[in-house]
């Protein structure tokens, strides 16, 4: 009796202990090289995100049961070849070229043959392969894979001209994962010294590498804006409202506040042309066969909405931005004003305009007197 109730204390630990494993194993072939390998993934119920940022990244990971702390879904995104190194998100690894224009030869000569015979690629890819792919990965260890998926994506002439969209999401992923690093005292003391070493051994090879958060953004707004001007990528109004929204969001993320102001307007444009478009729609006659159906009309109306809330959401944060960049902007100008001791206007005005602060800070600190001339007197 007293073993078996041994034999089922261990079975209850053991399934308390596979209930508390954040991880999932997979045997996958590989869609390049046709290889059997293990593939590993988070259980994704157990990690809830919270709140974002100006750029969507998400600001908190809940998790839902202890002893996860430790665990960063962010380092297990990239999906990782063991044998010919090809690397994507785990949505492209399991089906890469789903609607792709890309043929499948180009995806295994860019990833296979270019390693083969190219030193310079072999090299980049050799830097940026991680020791292991397992549950220890690291946050240095998922910014070589993020840069290794970017790097093989830019091999492949259709993935850059026709269908980049995905290189912009995965900079995207990696300005969060620099940011990420960046906010914590301990991973950025462990990891920054060799994501630096890094970056400047693969630029001998790979120039416009993507090394840091501002560059990496940099990198996501140029393939997202090569996604609107020259690709059939985007299947929707809303799909494109979203993606020029999300544009001028990582603008904002820049502090680029004219570049999003630009793309803000091009989404208002948009909802324009699509409410004509929808007005339209509403005064074809009803046994046009060219009207559409209750349930479409009843789809563009939310559609409409939508859009509308995520332009007053991005117009709102784009607010609040310049509202602090004047508040900003006052405290120094009110700090240069006590430092020189000054108190008349016209000489506050000299000493502002001098130091280049905005018309609008000038006017406010110190307003101009509105002379009165022959005729003001009779006003």
């Amino acid at each position: 009796m007293k073993d078996k109730d041994n034999g089922t204390q261990t079975e209850d630990a053991k399934n308390q202990s596979e209930s508390q494993n954040p991880f999932l194993r997979a045997n996958i072939i590989c869609p390049v090289c046709g290889m059997e390998h293990e593939q590993i993934k988070l259980k994704s119920r157990l990690f809830v995100k919270q709140g974002r940022d100006i750029d969507l990244k998400p600001l908190t990971i809940l998790r839902k049961k202890k002893g996860l702390q430790h665990i960063h879904p962010q380092i297990f995104f990239m999906w990782h070849c063991p044998f010919c190194h090809y690397t994507a998100a785990r949505s492209e690894y399991e089906d890469p070229l789903k609607d792709s224009v890309v043929r499948p030869e180009k995806l295994k000569k860019a990833v296979i043959l270019s390693y083969k015979n190219d030193p310079s690629v072999q090299k980049v890819v050799d830097l940026l392969t991680p020791p292991e792919y397992d549950e220890n990965m690291t946050h240095f260890n998922a910014v070589q894979l993020y840069l290794l998926a970017i790097f093989q994506m830019q091999m492949v002439d259709d993935f850059v001209n026709k269908e980049p969209i995905n290189i912009g999401r995965y900079a995207l992923r990696l300005a969060w994962l620099f940011r990420d690093i960046e906010a914590s005292e301990s991973l950025k003391k462990k990891f920054t010294t060799d994501i630096q070493f890094l970056v400047q051994t693969v630029q001998d090879d790979w120039p416009e590498v993507p090394g840091d958060e501002k560059r990496a953004l940099q990198m996501s707004i140029d393939f997202y804006e090569k996604t609107l001007t020259g690709t059939s990528t985007i299947k929707s109004d809303q799909a494109e409202v979203d993606l020029v929204l999300l544009i001028s969001r990582i603008y904002l993320k820049l502090n680029e506040l004219g570049d999003a102001r630009k793309y803000l307007e091009r989404a208002r444009e948009l909802l324009r042309n699509f409410e004509n478009t929808r007005k339209k729609a509403r005064s074809i006659p009803d046994d046009d066969p060219k009207k559409p159906t209750l349930g479409e009309m009843s789809q563009m109306a939310a559609d409409g909405r939508k859009m509308r809330r995520y332009i007053d959401e991005v117009q709102g944060i784009m607010d609040d931005m310049r509202q602090d960049k004047i508040d900003d902007e006052l405290t120094r100008a009110k700090e240069r004003i006590e430092k020189a001791g000054l108190k008349k206007a016209d000489d506050i005005r000299k000493l502002l305009e001098k130091e280049h602060f905005q018309p609008k800070i000038i006017n406010i600190l110190a307003p101009q007197t509105k002379k009165k001339g022959l005729f003001g007197f009779f006003k």
